[in-house]
């Protein structure tokens, strides 16, 4: 399945999900190595994060991290393709396209950025 464009197959640009901030560790998953990063924002579509990895575009990922769902820590695993790496002092900016989004991880997210915008 593709990552979801911001673009309408007619060319009309969709507004953007809304997304929460926070600065959050999680772990980065590129083929088998785990690489620790910082989740620096999340909508239902994406996700920012601070890694020490420079990741080239298209590059498949896998990201866990816990947020809270109903007062409960909740573990997800998330699988995302990357839209952009750039350099940001020591590190790298990654944008993260998320793709097969089962429906309860898509309710955790959305709990977590209604309530965090």
């Amino acid at each position: 399945m593709r990552p979801p464009s911001n673009t309408s197959s007619s060319g009309v640009e969709k507004p953007r999900p809304k997304r929460a901030n926070l600065d959050k560790p999680a772990t980065l998953i590129v083929h088998t190595t785990l690489t620790p990063i910082r989740v620096v924002n999340i909508s239902t579509t994406g996700v920012g994060v601070i890694s020490s990895q420079n990741l080239p575009p298209k590059t498949i990922t896998a990201i866990r991290l816990s947020l809270y769902f109903y007062n409960e820590l909740t573990e997800l695993t998330l699988q995302a393709k990357v839209v952009h790496s750039t350099p940001v002092q020591h590190d790298y900016l990654v944008g993260l396209a998320l793709f097969d989004v089962n429906p309860f991880t898509l309710r955790v997210i959305n709990q977590f950025v209604m309530l965090n915008t």
